[in-house]
């Protein structure tokens, strides 16, 4: 569920809980998920992440180069 997590963070530009909806997850599980994400590729907020991944064509290379499940 990382995955989905981190393309709506990089492309929506929505709040956790608006993930939460459209994923049909808690705001909570979300949370978590978003806190990790930013642990392991090594960023402290969205701002940082979308300056680490700008564009929509290289949003998808995180996902190959981080292992994001524990």
């Amino acid at each position: 569920r990382f995955r989905p997590v981190l393309h709506e963070l990089i492309n929506s530009g929505d709040s956790e809980m608006q993930i939460a909806i459209r994923l049909k997850l808690s705001r909570h599980t979300v949370h978590e998920y978003v806190k990790c994400i930013y642990q392991r590729l090594e960023v402290g907020s969205r701002a940082e992440l979308m300056n680490r991944f700008g564009n929509r064509a290289a949003a998808t290379a995180p996902l190959r180069a981080v292992s994001l499940a524990s």
